[in-house]
């Protein structure tokens, strides 16, 4: 994973991790000084970051998640040429979060912000609503996903409170805040709007999940389809929905031995077709009789959904691999794109540890040796959770790390 990232001085910051066996790992973080982040300078970044994971770490880089910005998208198409072997797409967290801002009309999220804010910062207002049992009004920020729909669900607890602390003759709250608090119809629209925005806010907690696949991907967004469908257009469903979930990540959902292709439109089934059609025909053949579930490929006791449920796809792949019945070289590519994470979440909240290490009292340290305090920091906290295998292990075991 590679992702940016501004420290408590401003200084611009350049981060990697690698999820290996659907455990984050962070790898080191490094100042970008004078340089621009563009699509060369990053990928020049990356390269190095893939060697450290191949000589170092004897890891297998299968694929790489960034961001969404223009230069990130020239990234990962500078990459696909030169590295066809690997796979290299966008951050679904981070759609889903775009889908999620253009859902909301922007006059009544600035309304609904400038009465959290008063609430918040006026010492009166404050002291009221604590006194009334209210509870601490949120404010969305742009680098926090979901928290447009906590602001919104805060308002709406506290808004019987609101209106009681601006009828109260001691509180000399602005007019304009007053009026949205007393309007029945901005009230009834930010109950339309968290309606809207709920199932959003559950993908995203879904796709932030170091286990989140992008074979999970794709049915976050097919179940999205069907509930945003009147607000497809205005919101950019599709091509979003396009970058997030490639045609390789198509085919993921297809190989799942849950997912199985169900519910696919016809735009999305014809990608991943034609992209296990590009690497085998045959390969369309397993997949087909996966959906199927054909007895004479698949034997019906790990077609069993309870077995499915209790075993990680990708291993569910590798225990058919020996099956004569397959066409070769299926369990392999499935087992490894059953591996590649939804996001980038895992990064982000090692950007949450550094924030941590750089704080407002220490805030002469130096991106090099934070960095090197988060690396500790992480892996002390592996070694000492009984659940987590740390880094080192899994090098000698010299397993595959999914994404750079």
């Amino acid at each position: 994973m590679q992702d940016g990232w501004s420290t408590i001085q401003n200084q611009p910051v350049i981060a990697h991790s690698i999820t290996s066996r659907k455990r984050n790992y962070f790898i080191a973080a490094e100042s970008t000084g004078t340089e621009h982040k563009t699509a060369e300078f990053c990928q020049k970044l990356l390269e190095q970051q893939l060697l450290i994971i191949e000589d170092e770490f004897k890891g297998q880089v299968i694929g790489c998640v960034t961001d969404n910005c223009n230069s990130m998208r020239l990234l990962r198409k500078n990459l696909t040429k030169k590295h066809p072997d690997k796979y290299f797409y966008g951050c679904n967290s981070h759609l889903l979060n775009l889908i999620g801002r253009d859902l909301t009309t922007p006059k009544i999220r600035d309304r609904i912000v400038n009465v959290q804010c008063y609430f918040r910062n006026k010492h009166f207002a404050s002291a009221s609503l604590l006194q009334r049992k209210g509870g601490r009004p949120r404010i969305p920020c742009d680098t926090r996903w979901n928290s447009q729909l906590a602001c919104f669900e805060s308002y709406l607890k506290n808004q019987v409170k609101y209106l009681e602390v601006s009828r109260d003759p001691k509180c000399k709250m602005p007019e304009d805040i007053k009026a949205t608090i007393r309007d029945n119809e901005i009230y009834s629209t930010v109950l339309r709007l968290c309606a809207k925005l709920k199932p959003v806010s559950i993908g995203l907690d879904k796709l932030q999940g170091d286990k989140s696949t992008l074979a999970d991907a794709v049915k976050i967004w097919l179940n999205l389809e069907s509930m945003l469908k009147d607000d497809l257009e205005r919101i950019k469903f599709k091509e979003r929905r396009d970058i997030g979930i490639p045609p390789f990540a198509v085919a993921a959902y297809m190989l799942h031995p849950l997912y199985r292709g169900g519910d696919l439109p016809l735009d999305l089934a014809e990608q991943g077709q034609e992209y296990l059609r590009g690497k085998n025909p045959l390969f369309l053949v397993g997949a087909s009789n996966l959906k199927i579930a054909n007895p004479d490929m698949y034997s019906p006791a790990y077609l069993d959904m309870d077995y499915c449920k209790s075993m990680d796809p990708s291993d569910w792949w590798m225990v058919l691999a020996d099956s004569a019945k397959l066409p070769v070289g299926l369990s392999d590519l499935a087992s490894k794109i059953l591996r590649l994470p939804s996001s980038t979440a895992g990064l982000e909240r090692n950007f949450s540890t550094l924030g941590n290490i750089m704080t407002k009292k220490r805030n002469r340290i130096g991106i090099e040796k934070s960095s090197k305090l988060c690396f500790v920091n992480q892996h002390f906290k592996k070694q000492n959770n009984p659940a987590d295998t740390i880094m080192e292990s899994e090098s000698e075991s010299e397993s595959e790390s999914e994404s750079d």
